[in-house]
């Protein structure tokens, strides 16, 4: 995972970029990144998954409760996912419809920052 920061262009967004796989080995760690990332509050949270290479139920699950956790602290989060390795397993469970996914880094940025 590269460390969490804060985008250049749009200081109140926070944008951590996960990489790798998730699974049974890295849910912990992942869970506990994304976690220490939402402690923060900042307004808005971008979950980069572009570099993810294969992510499991347990990784679907982090996605789920950090969506949730994200919703409760009024913390508006999207996720950008842009690999079948990513979107195939959010779309055969569904999640794609209930999760904010972005295709793209760039399209996050833009439905965050467009009024309501």
């Amino acid at each position: 995972m590269v460390p969490p920061k804060l985008n250049e262009t749009l200081p109140a967004i926070m944008v951590v970029e996960l990489s790798g796989e998730i699974d049974l080995a890295t849910h912990e760690d992942v869970a506990a990144d994304i976690q220490a990332c939402l402690d923060h509050e900042p307004p808005s949270l971008v979950v980069d998954m572009s570099r993810v290479l294969f992510i499991d139920s347990l990784g679907l699950s982090i996605l789920v409760q950090a969506y949730e956790k994200a919703r409760r602290a009024a913390v508006n989060l999207r996720i950008v996912a842009n690999t079948s390795q990513v979107t195939k397993p959010l779309r055969l469970t569904g999640l794609d419809q209930y999760l904010p996914v972005s295709s793209s880094l760039v399209d996050a940025l833009s439905r965050i920052t467009a009024p309501l």
